[in-house]
């Protein structure tokens, strides 16, 4: 499809306005990172570490934890990606009426809510409920990441704003490599159900952080009469 639809896209140029030419400034890899650059992308990569998770072992903790038939067991995924995906499509609106602020502690709520029945969950039915209700929450967290990241480089130019998204996308979307590995290697010595019991207590204390520094919340205004 790019092939064939390729050469009737714009170009490169078409909206950048023309520029004296200036001297390059030296650049390197450590340009450009700042505390909350790093910040948005290591939130970014947990995000994306749980969804690898939930990707990768939810099958097997519903089935080998929690006695859940083959036929069955992949529902944990599968509602999860459905939660998630039709969230996401509703996010721009949650966005435009609440603001960054409110909807990441919202979302981050929603999200620990969800691992928390999952990881107290006895029999498959309310795990598979907590996968869903994990992924209403984590749904928006990975654009309202990405357009932070992106605000913060625009306050200098265009170009940072690129170079921002792309070291935050860039970090973030490593989790999906990261996220089986880091699940696997405790569970193998402690059990799928202390692993998972892990993930809360990391969502909590990366998102607390990031919400305070990356997401502050607006000034209340009093109104008088």
């Amino acid at each position: 499809m790019a092939l064939i639809t390729g050469r009737h896209l714009l170009p490169a140029h078409a909206d950048r306005r023309a520029q004296p030419p200036r001297p390059a400034p030296r650049t390197g890899w450590w340009t450009g990172w700042t505390s909350r650059i790093l910040l948005l992308g290591v939130t970014g990569v947990l995000v994306f570490v749980i969804s690898g998770v939930v990707g990768s072992w939810s099958g097997v903790f519903l089935h080998e934890d929690l006695g859940a038939p083959l036929s069955t067991a992949f529902l944990g995924y599968i509602c999860y990606s459905l939660c998630e995906a039709g969230a996401r499509l509703l996010g721009d609106r949650f966005q435009q009426r609440l603001g960054p602020s409110i909807l990441v502690r919202i979302s981050g709520l929603i999200a620990v809510t969800g691992l928390v029945v999952v990881v107290f969950s006895r029999v498959p039915g309310p795990a598979i409920t907590g996968f869903a209700i994990l992924g209403l929450g984590l749904s928006v967290l990975i654009p309202i990441i990405l357009s932070a990241a992106a605000r913060d480089g625009a306050d200098s130019d265009t170009s940072n704003a690129a170079a921002a998204l792309s070291k935050v996308g860039t970090l973030t979307y490593s989790g999906h490599l990261l996220g089986p590995m880091a699940v696997g290697w405790p569970a193998e010595a402690l059990g799928m159900p202390r692993t998972f019991a892990g993930l809360p207590i990391l969502l909590v204390a990366v998102l607390s952080i990031a919400a305070k520094r990356c997401f502050p919340s607006p000034p209340v205004r009093i109104l008088r009469n």
